[in-house]
């Protein structure tokens, strides 16, 4: 059975078809706030029947982790964050020239980078910090650039984190 989930509920409309890794299994993964929610379990394109497990777990944040979805970044610091669909945006002050390294990471999604500057898209990164791990390295001038964190087309989110850092030369 080539298996599809959905989720919905508070402003969360997800859905996945093979999220699991293997071609039929779905798997979704979201930090969700208190509340009900629907999940919906079929069939891939309503075709097909069978029998299927479904399971819920649900993991806690780590003690202090405060979790945000745009704003300032600052140099040095780690930003952690929940997306679905909609990008996080945040502002990044570079105050001298020099390499600039921006990593977003998660075990939860496929990352996905922009560095603007403006209207200008700089640079944008898919999988340059290793498997599914966005990373942009590049050189800037001062000024105030714009970072946005997305999931990869098709994924559904979920936990992530993003540090921007000066590079040694």
């Amino acid at each position: 059975l080539d298996s599809s989930l959905e989720l919905q509920g508070h402003g969360v409309s997800l859905s996945d078809d093979d999220g699991a890794g293997n071609g039929t299994d779905s798997r979704l993964a979201a930090v969700l706030q208190p509340g009900t929610y629907t999940v919906v379990a079929r069939a891939l394109n309503d075709t097909g029947s069978g029998l299927f497990r479904l399971s819920a777990t649900q993991t806690a944040l780590p003690a202090g982790t405060t979790l945000r979805g745009g704003g300032d970044l600052a140099l040095g610091a780690t930003v952690t964050g929940v997306i679905s669909s909609e990008p996080h945006r945040y502002q990044l002050a570079i105050a001298e020239a020099g390499p600039l390294v921006i990593d977003m990471r998660s075990d939860d999604f496929d990352t996905v980078l922009e560095l603007r500057r403006g209207d200008e898209l700089i640079l944008e990164d898919d999988d340059g910090g290793g498997d599914t791990q966005a990373r942009i390295s590049t050189d800037v001038q001062p000024g105030t650039y714009t970072v946005v964190a997305k999931v990869y087309e098709g994924g559904s989110g979920g936990l992530y984190e993003l540090t921007a850092r000066k590079s040694p030369e």
